[in-house]
């Protein structure tokens, strides 16, 4: 380059070869007005023909527009600044691409008079591609730093702020940057420890504080910076970035309320309802929340739910034009409505002017025949963030999820109010039939009964004995119904009480042996070591579980033999009893022994026999021995008989004296009566004549009445030893009567036995009875000597 710059006249060419840069000597022509008019080579050096990759000759003389492709371009700006350069150094200078070798070069050009010019090539390519780049990274960094929304800024040490882009003036509420300058950030929230942390570590990242906005309030910030320092060290500034942070702590807040709403639902779908739409109000910062249930068939909208309404505001009104029905019918899910204004409802429902309402937030909970929706009201028009529409969504959608549940709780409860209401029904229909059945069986049996006993003649005393066992099964059938509707309305519970385990065996072996007997069937009992033992169950359940499965042992043994086998053995402290029935009947096959326990069950080869029956018999015994905490099984085969075999658990007891004195006989005590006034009140003439029939024998004056006024008024004139009180009368009941006796005795300081007479024949009878303030209980049918012993117990007492 020296060598360029050093020639100063024509005797110096020659010594372009020498240039360490690719060179050319160009000529000037010009006009006849003395105006450029080209340029051409005059000499190149070697470096620039082999840059070009052409000789020196091939380069003599070539215009140096086939050099320079752009040399119209720069050719004006060359002659316009031609006799400045001239003036002053003599030397030009410009840059130039060169698209065959896809080049930037600087363009030396060395004036030497107005005819030749010296041209030096310098490849910059590198450079100007920096250049370049420099130039598109400080043009994006430009566009970056006024178009972010981030705020960027630098600042000295002391908070003195240097420099801000446009964000950050938005994020603290300023116009101009003049405005910023005047804050002083080290009065900020955490600023001492923001430059504690930058000084020791040299950046900080993720910093959270607050800074002060314009109208004095402050916003939650993240900021990260870093301190550029000098060679020494020293601190320059600090240059950083600011984002607003504040609607994301907000909406973590109300996320994390969101999470707490459901750690405060328990089960109650009602209450639920009510807790997810004051939470949707109280967390998204509303006016008022509602659940609305809309319907369409009516055109209402009722308010389920509602939270902070005004009181003056309907609960149930015109679902047409109203904004909440008719923006959850047109959305999908979620509507927003952020400025009622600037919609139609402003004119279409009044309630927006009435109570000021601007902005409304909700969601479609059931889009249905039925509509329902999840409302949020504001009194001032307002944006909804995205946080605040996902929790109306999560809320709306666990109120659908809830209400649901609602109905599906009330379909259940209506269901079984239904059916406790069949159930009701049900079990009063079957005693109401018992009632009507039984009164009428009862003159049947009892005259029977007696017949049976004052008839000589064998031939109609096999009738009347027919009679007898036909009334009886049909009691039995009675009772089994009966016993079956109790298990049905669950109206059975244990009463457990100490008893004689021997007698109820004996009296079990008294009763089934005439049975055994009358088919001509071997009956035995084995009682083992279970002589005199006293046990604490419920005697009656005991008794009745031991009848029906010895009686169907009975029932299906047409020949052979009935074994009853009873065991008590000590077991952890208590006591198990065991009874075996074992029987030489028609027996029941694999197939058949899994349905025998099972309700209306009766096995199609026991039919073939011809026996008869509800087939409720061994389904009350299984439910009866459940209860008792026990178990029975069975083994059989066809033809080979069958074994029950019976577990029932018991703990010990001892008999009091009260129980050992009930063994006196009835008819002991009976003896020893003389002349008993008794009052009788019956509706029923059968029943009236059958008592006369029964007691005839007795010393006993009954006075009979038809119904319960009358035994009131019969009580007032005369003094009665004992009342035989029907419950079922005209005028008035048996309770009504009872209750009324008992008060007039208060007065006088007496009580006289009154045992209900009646054919209801369940427990929650009997309770009722006692309740009324009687004293016993006789089931109607019932047998002579059991009636006459329950009224010759109480007349001994």
């Amino acid at each position: 380059m020296q060598d360029y710059l050093s020639i100063e006249s024509k005797t110096d060419l020659v010594s372009i070869e020498s240039f360490p840069l690719p060179a050319l000597m160009e000529g000037v022509s010009y006009d006849e007005n003395k105006e450029i008019n080209g340029y051409f080579i005059k000499q190149v050096n070697s470096l620039f023909a082999n840059l070009l990759g052409l000789s020196k000759e091939e380069l003599i003389g070539v215009d140096l527009k086939e050099i320079y492709p752009y040399l119209d371009s720069i050719k004006e700006e060359l002659s316009y600044t031609f006799k400045d350069e001239i003036e002053s150094s003599g030397t030009f200078k410009f840059e130039l691409f060169a698209d065959g070798l896809n080049m930037w070069f600087d363009v030396f050009v060395k004036v030497i008079d107005e005819e030749n010019q010296i041209v030096t090539f310098n490849e910059c390519t590198e450079r100007k591609l920096n250049e370049e780049e420099l130039k598109e990274s400080g043009a994006r960094f430009k566009s970056l730093y006024e178009n972010s929304t981030i705020g960027i800024y630098r600042t000295t040490p002391e908070g003195e702020i240097l420099l801000a882009n446009p964000a950050l003036l938005d994020i603290v509420g300023y116009d101009s940057f003049e405005e910023l300058k005047s804050i002083d950030l080290n009065t900020d929230y955490n600023r001492e420890k923001f430059i504690n942390e930058i000084e020791k570590y040299g950046l900080v990242k993720g910093f959270e504080s607050k800074w002060k906005t314009s109208d004095g309030n402050y916003i939650n910030i993240i900021e990260s910076a870093r301190a550029v320092r000098n060679g020494k060290g020293k601190t320059l500034y600090y240059e950083g970035s600011v984002e607003d942070i504040t609607e994301r702590i907000e909406s973590e807040g109300k996320l994390s309320d969101l999470s707490n709403v459901f750690v405060e639902m328990g089960v109650d779908a009602l209450e639920n309802i009510d807790i997810l739409v004051s939470k949707a109000c109280e967390i998204i910062g509303g006016e008022w929340s509602a659940f609305y249930c809309y319907d369409d068939e009516k055109g209402i909208i009722k308010i389920h739910s509602g939270y902070n309404i005004p009181p003056d505001f309907p609960r149930e009104f015109k679902a047409e034009g109203h904004i909440c029905y008719e923006a959850s019918i047109t959305s999908s899910e979620l509507f927003i409505i952020e400025d009622v204004r600037k919609t139609e409802f402003l004119e279409s429902d009044s309630f927006i002017k009435d109570f000021g309402l601007r902005a409304f937030l909700g969601y479609t909970v059931v889009n249905e025949i039925i509509h329902r929706s999840l409302c949020v009201a504001f009194g001032e028009e307002r944006e909804f963030s995205e946080t605040e529409s996902r929790i109306i969504s999560t809320l709306g959608k666990a109120l659908s999820l809830e209400y649901q549940r609602y109905d599906i709780e009330q379909s259940l409860i209506n269901a079984r109010e239904d059916a406790e209401g069949a159930s009701k029904a049900k079990s009063q229909f079957i005693a109401n039939m018992s009632h009507e059945i039984r009164t009428p069986l009862n003159g049947i049996m009892g005259f029977t009964e007696m017949l049976v006993f004052e008839e000589e003649d064998e031939g109609k005393k096999m009738m009347l004995k027919m009679v007898e066992k036909s009334g009886n099964q049909l009691l039995d059938l009675l009772n089994d119904l009966l016993e079956y509707s109790r298990f049905e309305s669950g109206k059975i519970e244990l009463e457990p009480a100490e008893f004689n385990l021997y007698r109820v065996l004996n009296d079990i072996e008294n009763y089934f042996k005439p049975v055994a007997n009358s088919k001509n069937l071997i009956f035995a009992l084995e009682t083992n070591c279970v002589e005199e033992q006293i046990v604490v169950g419920d005697e009656l359940k005991v008794r009745q579980v031991l009848i029906n499965v010895v009686n169907n042992a009975i029932k299906f043994t047409n020949e052979g033999f009935v074994n009853v086998e009873a065991n008590i053995v000590e077991q952890g402290g208590n006591l198990l009893f065991e009874i075996v029935v074992a029987d030489s009947g028609i027996g029941i096959n694999k197939k058949q022994l899994v349905e025998i326990f099972d309700e209306f069950k009766q096995l199609d080869f026991y039919l073939t026999k011809k026996n008869k029956g509800t087939g409720l018999g061994l389904t009350i015994t299984k439910r009866l021995v459940d209860m008792m905490a026990g178990t029975i099984r069975v083994e059989s085969e066809p033809n080979n008989g069958s074994r029950f075999i019976v577990e029932i658990p018991f703990t010990s007891g001892i008999l009091t004296n009260r129980e050992l004195n009930m063994n006196i006989s009835g008819e002991q005590k009976g003896a020893e009566l003389r002349k008993i006034k008794i009052l009788l009140a019956e509706d029923n003439e059968a029943n009236q004549f059958l008592i006369k029939a029964l007691t005839k024998s007795k010393n006993w004056d009954i006075t009979v009445v038809e119904n319960g006024q009358e035994a009131v008024e019969a009580f007032k004139k005369d003094e009665f030893n004992l009342i035989l009180m029907d419950v079922q009368m005209p005028l008035m009941n048996g309770y009504e009567a009872t209750m009324m006796i008992r008060d007039i005795e208060k007065e006088r300081g007496t009580h006289v036995p009154i045992i209900a007479l009646t054919a209801y024949a369940m427990k929650s009878d009997k309770d009722m009875c006692i309740e009324a303030g009687m004293d016993d209980y006789i089931s109607k049918p019932f047998k002579r000597q059991i009636f006459l012993d329950s009224i010759e117990g109480f007349l001994a007492e």
